[in-house]
């Protein structure tokens, strides 16, 4: 009797500790995946991508010349804006949402992250794989080059601007 309470205690502690995205934002995930499919690199070469299900903390700031308004200074907002992405970090999590809604493919050229939505905005990474597409997000971008996209949606779940900005990491 007291082995089955520990197994049930075991069980609801792990269900409190588990994180998924948002049914109601999952949308906006399936909307930025359509449009990563359909960029012309994809595309044109035939290509498909690997959906890593596990949703990774982006760093908002390398779109600051993208948010920046002309009348704010830039020191001031570079500032702003690394506090309130400091706010929003988080530990990576894995999403059964995305796992089971999203196709993927493990033997593509490409991974693609997902970072949290938050304020109808989604930071997404594409990757090139270089064969390696199940590797850990941290293991995958060390000397990698990537592609961070900045969506903005609007209260329709519609993408209504994409910023993007070409990474290297060493």
């Amino acid at each position: 009797m007291s082995r089955l309470f520990f197994v049930l205690l075991l069980i609801a502690i792990n269900n409190c500790q588990s994180q998924d995205v948002d049914k109601m934002e999952f949308l906006k995930y399936q909307a930025t995946y359509n449009y990563i499919l359909n960029l012309d690199e994809i595309k044109s070469a035939g290509r498909s991508v690997y959906v890593s299900d596990t949703i990774v903390y982006i760093d908002v700031t390398t779109f600051w010349e993208n948010l920046i308004s002309e009348n704010q200074e830039r020191n001031k907002f570079v500032f702003k804006l690394d506090s309130i992405d400091n706010v929003r970090r988080f530990k990576p999590f894995h999403s059964d949402l995305i796992r089971k809604q999203i196709k993927s493919n493990e033997t593509s050229g490409f991974t693609l992250y997902f970072s949290k939505v938050y304020d109808n905005c989604l930071i997404v990474e594409l990757i090139a794989n270089q064969g390696n597409a199940k590797f850990g997000y941290n293991k995958i971008t060390a000397f990698n080059k990537s592609t961070q996209f900045l969506f903005k949606f609007d209260d329709k779940n519609q993408i209504i601007s994409v910023y993007s900005e070409n990474m290297e990491y060493d």
